[in-house]
Order: C-alpha cells, then structure tokens, then sequence
C-alpha cells in the first residue's frame, strides 16, 4: 500500500489538480464575498481561467446587480447563464 500513496504523493498531474482546485476555491470564496446573500444563491461556479473571472449563473435577471458588485475585482469578469 505505501508504494501507491507514494505514486499519488508524487504525481505532477494530481498536484497539478490539487493546485486547481485550491485555487477555484479560493477564486470562489473571493468572489461570494463580495455578493449579498440573495445573489449568491444564483451563482452556479466562479472560477479563474486565462486571466479573467468566469462566473456561472443560475438566471438572468442577475447579471446587472452582480456585475456592479463585482466592479472593484483587479481582472476581467465574464458572466454566463448555465444551461438548465
């Protein structure tokens, strides 16, 4: 058993994940911090990808109050609606 938590320990591509995932989460508790409670209910995801903030949205009717909330972020923000 050691040999494979060893072969997991030292994967690049698993810390490469781990990396991503510690940052999405970041990314995500970052941008909730800045919307109220009633508009983070519609939020799907927020991650970030090539320099910019993507955030994920449940509807529509959203997307003005959570783009100016999001103003003061120091990188692009591009808002889409998910799917349903």
């Amino acid at each position: 058993m050691d040999h494979i938590k060893n072969t997991l320990n030292n994967s690049d591509l698993l810390r490469n994940l781990r990396d991503r995932m510690k940052k999405n989460s970041q990314v995500n508790g970052e941008v909730l911090s800045l919307l109220s409670p009633a508009q983070r209910d519609q939020v799907v995801s927020a991650t970030f990808q090539k320099g910019r903030y993507i955030v994920r949205l449940k509807s529509a009717y959203v997307i003005p109050g959570i783009r100016h909330a999001l103003r003061n972020l120091h990188h692009p923000v591009q808002i889409f609606v998910a799917k349903q």
